[in-house]
């Protein structure tokens, strides 16, 4: 159990997204714990991840690590601090999204040719991080997918192509064809926009590029998840 949190710059140039555990979906939901894990995202946006225990409140007195330990001893539950990452780009917005219950976040960086600041390009880089956390989401690109991804699912490809009983050359045309498939499903830019099915996210981004005047750079996002 746990949350997610995001915090950004007024900018938007600059974000950071933390997940932090804990043991009951009860002090998940707890006003405390809650409170905890915004100073966490705000902590990261200003200082960064590196050596975040030990760093010293940003509006407080002592540091994280005593922030932490305090919260534990309140609400009786282990708490850690699974993951963080603070996002910086030159020019463009980056977006954030947390669902409802806290149990999904998700970090995404448009990063412009030139300085922009519209609100278009604000809702987008929300809208991206709001369809990243309703799919699943391994890449952008696929050439940005693991080799471990890719041959954890040849491999299940594979055993299904044999049970055809087909010869190999046509099972290996199945298997490429699959795999293919398999990529368009798990890269965002391939994948169907969540509001505006009709659309593929790489054409939303072009679209939207297109009617601000700039170019627009999609390479990354960061997705934490209970």
């Amino acid at each position: 159990e746990g949350a997610v949190g995001f915090s950004s710059s007024k900018d938007g140039k600059t974000a950071a997204l933390v997940q932090v555990t804990c043991e009951t979906d009860f002090v998940a939901r707890n006003e405390k714990f809650q409170g905890l894990v915004k100073k966490l995202a705000e902590q990261v946006l200003v200082n960064g991840e590196n050596d975040l225990l030990q760093q010293n409140l940003i509006d407080d007195e002592g540091n994280v690590e005593v922030l932490l330990t305090d919260t534990i001893a309140e609400l009786g539950e282990n708490m850690q601090i699974l993951n963080c990452k603070k996002f910086k780009i030159n020019n463009g917005l980056i977006g954030g999204y947390i669902h409802s219950n806290g149990k999904i976040g998700v970090a995404v960086p448009l990063e412009t040719d030139q300085p922009c600041y519209e609100d278009q390009l604000k809702s987008l880089a929300k809208d991206i991080a709001m369809h990243i956390a309703a799919f699943q989401a391994e890449a952008v690109k696929p050439d940005q997918v693991s080799n471990e991804v890719l041959e954890k699912e040849k491999e299940v490809f594979m055993a299904q192509a044999k049970e055809s009983g087909k010869p190999d050359d046509i099972i290996e045309k199945m298997i490429e064809g699959r795999l293919k498939k398999y990529l368009k499903e798990i890269c965002v830019e391939s994948q169907p926009f969540v509001k505006d099915p009709q659309f593929s996210v790489s054409q939303i981004l072009e679209q939207t590029a297109k009617e601000l005047g700039v170019k627009i750079n999609f390479e990354t996002f960061e997705k934490y998840q209970f």
